[in-house]
């Protein structure tokens, strides 16, 4: 179990899946994991295609404050990231990116496990 308000963490997830199909060529990939990891749930998102920019890899990374989602937002990065990023900040989480092997972008957050 996590402790999440439903209809937000879908819209997390559908914001995710929509911008990795979106922004995945004709013959990539998406690939969409759920892992336990240390008393975690991490969900893992990823898509191969043109890596992020680096400017839109710090400002995703970057910690959200009060209007943190919209200072230094990129011009293409879309109003779906900032409402991902707020939701989970709403949750205590955060999104990260990273990079793999110059050609997957590989998005994750995380929630805290709880046992019942």
């Amino acid at each position: 179990w996590i402790n999440a308000d439903i209809s937000l963490m879908e819209r997390t997830v559908q914001n995710l899946v929509e911008n990795a199909v979106k922004n995945t060529p004709e013959n990539g990939s998406v690939k969409v994991a759920l892992e336990a990891e240390n008393k975690n749930l991490i969900f893992k998102i990823e898509n191969t295609g043109n890596p992020l920019s680096e400017t839109l890899v710090e400002w995703i990374n970057s910690p959200v404050t009060e209007s943190a989602e919209y200072v230094g937002r990129p011009a293409k990065s879309g109003l779906g990231l900032v409402i991902v990023k707020r939701i989970l900040h709403l949750h205590n989480s955060y999104l990260k990116v990273y990079i793999e092997n110059g050609s997957s972008n590989i998005f994750t957050f995380s929630m805290p496990i709880y046992y019942s």
